[in-house]
């Protein structure tokens, strides 16, 4: 079997993260603030710019490959505004793939970048009662917040963030 390597993104690729991200949206459609419907609407420019921001942010949008298949998905954002944060947006496995080390090597691309970056602090949002993300995300250190925040408008779904400090 081949091992699990992980990619970035340009934005040259913006129609292979389209298609990996839609994928992504219509297998786990419960996981994300925004939806299958939503993102179907934009456009090329929307979709190169979320790989290269034009707003001074910074970005590392991976994909995970194995088996000649795109098999999960992460970006990692620090905003312009705070250069000592960092988010994690997007995170997804495909469903035959998962428990198989893909998320893990997303991760750590991602908390390697942080570092890299004099990062302080990542964050991301995970469904409440998700135990496997919560799993994955507890074994890098990360910790839950207590405060609960619906997941999108109109969703009974709750999410909370996971902190993870870098320092």
């Amino acid at each position: 079997m081949n091992k699990i390597e992980i990619k970035s993104f340009n934005e040259c690729d913006w129609e292979q993260y389209r298609h990996i991200r839609l994928k992504a949206l219509a297998d786990s459609p419960k996981a994300f603030g925004s939806t299958l419907v939503e993102e179907l609407k934009l456009s090329p420019e929307d979709w190169k710019t979320r790989l290269h921001p034009l707003n001074g942010n910074s970005v590392l949008p991976l994909c995970a490959v194995k088996d000649d298949l795109h098999v999960g998905l992460a970006i990692g954002l620090i905003r312009r505004d705070d250069f000592k944060t960092g988010y994690i947006y997007q995170m997804w496995v495909s469903k035959n793939y998962r428990g198989n080390g893909v998320g893990k090597k997303l991760l750590e691309r991602i908390i390697v970048w942080s570092q890299e970056n004099d990062i302080e602090k990542l964050i991301l949002d995970v469904e409440v009662g998700n135990a496997a993300p919560i799993g994955l995300y507890s074994s890098f250190g990360f910790v839950a917040s207590q405060e609960l925040i619906p997941l999108r408008d109109g969703s009974n779904l709750m999410t909370q963030q996971m902190i993870l400090d870098i320092i």
